[in-house]
């Protein structure tokens, strides 16, 4: 498993154990497993699982589906593969969370990871 993926499935299972939330409904109710395994056969770089674990995970038919598990997960590997944001780092959470209530778009979430982790 690469780098990145494994990073991305550890910081998974760190969110989860916290969350109180089982890991092996993440990998396969949330479509994680089929994520990652992509992932690594393509050697996708960390924004682009970000990207899709984001539109595919926590968005359901254009909507955000609260999958608290999966935001964080994003947040907490972000900061781990590109370090803090520090003060900018509650704007980010913010921006993130706006556009998956209004706007959830595969697009819109690439814009997103380029304005805060370019």
């Amino acid at each position: 498993m690469r780098p990145q993926v494994k990073a991305f499935r550890d910081t998974a299972a760190q969110v989860c154990r916290l969350r109180g939330f089982p890991l092996q409904k993440f990998l396969e109710d949330y479509g994680l497993e089929e994520i990652l395994n992509q992932a690594d056969a393509a050697n996708s770089p960390p924004e682009a699982i970000v990207e899709r674990v984001l539109a595919e995970s926590c968005v359901t038919n254009g909507k955000f589906n609260n999958f608290a598990v999966g935001f964080l997960t994003v947040m907490t590997y972000l900061n781990q593969q590109r370090g803090s944001l520090g003060a900018g780092e509650q704007q980010a959470f913010t921006d993130l969370g706006n556009i998956l209530k209004k706007s959830p778009t595969q697009q819109a979430i690439h814009g997103w990871i380029q304005t805060h982790y370019p």
